[in-house]
């Protein structure tokens, strides 16, 4: 090979490598994770990424200057950690580290390190490469989820305990109505009955919202426009205002329906107002606003799926909260008001907004106020609430033959003497299983079947539908506190609901419509 060939050799390599450098160059200060090189003992840093400006907000000609300034950054709690894995495990190429830096501007970012060794040719690591990427995002999602599934699982410990409960408020309210129909000659006595029923109706309402919080409720979804909705509710929230808290509604314009139980509407809407009532101790101004908003699939938020939803704000100018406490804003029990509050609120808010398909998010700064924003799941187009048709009436038949069905035993005997107490027949079941061959037994006419929804065995929605099969005029009331996924299956059962925990008055009431009701086509 002559002179000349040699050199243009070289030069041949030289284009090469420069094109390579020129190539690697272009993609690491492309891509938005920080690439950097250094020397094994981490004493000189070879390279480092434009992306370490923007993610440290550091200069790199500091870092170039100072190899080790990066370790600065890195939040108190976490340094010793990660300066401990970077001398140990690095140039083994077991670096692999999650920590969190401080900006200069105060802010913190989540990191996410990984380095790799390079050996030279004698096995010995020559420099070690390394990618970090910012991964705040990721984290923040990563968060959200498991608070999403840890206030899942606390809803279903809710819900079980408020179904329980029900059944023994249920006995408890039903026993009172009796008694006090008994003591109208001691007056003291019956006071102290009424007391324990107050305290009865109490735990009750507290079951309510722990089912609302749990998502078990059963709901009676119409279509709605939410503005004229919101509108008639204005007219209950002034009156719960102090006079120097002022009220503005700012409705969308265009605004999609919803489908949604009307007055779970309205207990949303005033629980987000007492909310920020109690927040504005010296007054302030509310602030309600809807508007329509398509999610696409790319949401910061893992609780809102895509879709198109109704945007209702609730927003106060009030004294706020910290993010620690937002954290656990929507839990049951955890309230901020010392002695004025059950702190089920905000959790019935979360429950029934769930529940109903959507998605209730909350953001706050301390000294600023906070904002409460509800998504609902919207139906393009304007359509007015349904309302179904009533049957007309017929006076109840007192004699007509009722088919009890309900697994606990006190609330079973508890009806039982509520309608032998107005004259109806009663045939009376544990379950579903001894209900049915008792049906089929039974030689005279069954106007009702009142019965428990969920029971060992057969639900009571399955025993409508074979006893309906049967005795085709057979009217229906399902009992229950607790929905699952009730609606439906009420809806196709065409029966009437009485919910847990109900009194005297409620049965009777409800036997009497039912029975009451001409049949269609009569």
């Amino acid at each position: 090979m002559t002179a000349k060939n040699a050199a243009d050799s070289l030069k041949e390599m030289e284009a090469r490598l420069h094109e390579s450098e020129e190539r690697f160059r272009q993609i690491v200060e492309t891509i938005h994770d920080v690439f950097w090189v250094t020397d094994p003992d981490k004493n000189t840093m070879l390279y480092i990424s434009p992306a370490y400006e923007v993610i440290w907000g550091r200069s790199c000609q500091e870092l170039y200057a100072r190899p080790k300034s990066w370790l600065e950054a890195i939040h108190p709690d976490d340094r010793d950690r990660v300066l401990d894995a970077a001398f140990k495990k690095q140039a083994a190429g077991l670096y692999n580290e999650s920590y969190r830096i401080v900006r200069p501007d105060g802010s913190l970012r989540w990191i996410h390190d990984r380095a790799f060794p390079v050996y030279d040719a004698s096995g010995h690591v020559s420099r070690v490469l390394g990618l970090a990427q910012d991964i705040a995002e990721r984290h923040q999602l990563e968060f959200r989820l498991q608070e999403a599934q840890k206030m899942e699982a606390i809803g279903r410990l809710a819900g079980g305990i408020a179904h329980d409960f029900n059944n023994i408020m249920t006995a408890i309210l039903g026993y009172c109505d009796m008694a006090k129909s008994e003591l109208d000659r001691s007056q003291v006595l019956k006071e102290d009955i009424l007391e324990i029923e107050q305290a009865a109706r109490r735990a009750a309402d507290m079951t309510g919202r722990l089912l609302a919080f749990g998502r078990k409720q059963t709901l009676m979804p119409v279509v709605l426009e939410i503005n004229k909705q919101i509108k008639e509710i204005l007219g209950l929230i002034r009156p719960l205002l102090e006079e120097d808290i002022e009220l503005e509604f700012h409705p969308g314009p265009g605004l999609w329906s919803v489908l949604m139980d009307k007055n779970q509407l309205e207990q949303v809407l005033l629980n987000l107002a007492i909310n920020a009532r109690d927040s504005m101790t010296y007054g302030g101004t509310l602030k309600i606003q809807t508007s329509n908003q398509e999610v696409k699939g790319n949401c910061a938020d893992p609780g809102l799926e895509p879709g198109y939803y109704v945007k209702i704000s609730v927003e106060d100018s009030g004294a706020g909260m910290d993010q620690e406490t937002l954290r656990h804003i929507f839990e049951p029990y955890f309230t901020t008001k010392s002695g004025r509050a059950t702190g089920l609120g905000l959790a019935t808010v979360y429950g029934i907004v769930k529940q109903s398909g959507g998605h209730v998010a909350g953001r706050s700064e301390l000294g600023k106020g906070s904002t409460f924003e509800v998504f609902l799941p919207g139906i393009p187009g304007r359509r007015q609430a349904k309302t179904l048709p009533s049957l007309p009436a017929r006076e109840p038949e007192r004699d007509a033959t009722v088919l009890l069905v309900e697994d606990e035993r006190q609330v079973r005997q508890l009806a039982r003497r509520f309608l032998n107490s107005q004259g109806y027949q009663v045939l009376e079941a544990s379950c579903a299983e001894e209900a049915l061959p008792m049906a089929r037994s039974h030689a005279g006419s069954i106007e009702l079947l009142l019965t428990d929804v969920i029971m060992p065995g057969l639900r009571g929605t399955a025993l409508a539908k074979q006893l309906k099969a049967s005795r085709p005029d057979i009217k229906l009331i399902f009992m229950s506190g607790y929905s699952e996924e009730l609606e439906s299956e009420l809806k196709e059962s065409g029966g009437m609901f009485l919910k847990k925990p109900f009194g005297y008055a409620e049965l009777i009431a409800m036997v009497g419509e039912a029975l009451s009701q001409t049949p269609p086509g009569a």
